[in-house]
């Protein structure tokens, strides 16, 4: 290995080694940080203590459809049905959706609960 050492006041306080060097010896680190993220990540959703959802869920989400409308139809809920979980009016959840009406937080927390998911998942 070629590794320079720069020294203060005659002790090592540097170790300068080539970049093929930094790579070889910091990959089997990142490889087993991965490893443990996923290794946690796995541990949460079999516990249920971190929700996954379907790639159709994902894909509508990322394409822009409103928050609120993709998770009342993953959870094959009317407006009329949601609206009723959160106290307000269908034409208050078709406001939400179509984005001419932001949520107080009291009925984003009940939307919360009505639709089993977190808040920024509606956000």
């Amino acid at each position: 290995m070629n590794v320079q050492f720069i020294e203060n006041n005659g002790t090592p306080v540097f170790a300068v080694l080539p970049i093929a060097e930094f790579n070889r010896l910091i990959e089997p680190l990142e490889d087993a940080a991965d490893a443990s993220a996923i290794e946690s990540m796995s541990a949460d959703i079999a516990s249920g203590n971190e929700k996954t959802y379907p790639h159709e869920i994902v894909k509508a989400l990322v394409e822009g459809v409103p928050p609120v409308r993709v998770f009342r139809e993953y959870r094959n809920m009317s407006p009329s049905q949601l609206a009723s979980a959160c106290g307000v009016t269908a034409a208050h959840i078709y406001q939400i959706e179509s984005g001419k009406r932001s949520m107080s937080v009291d009925v984003l927390r009940k939307m919360t609960q009505a639709l089993d998911v977190d808040a920024d998942m509606l956000i």
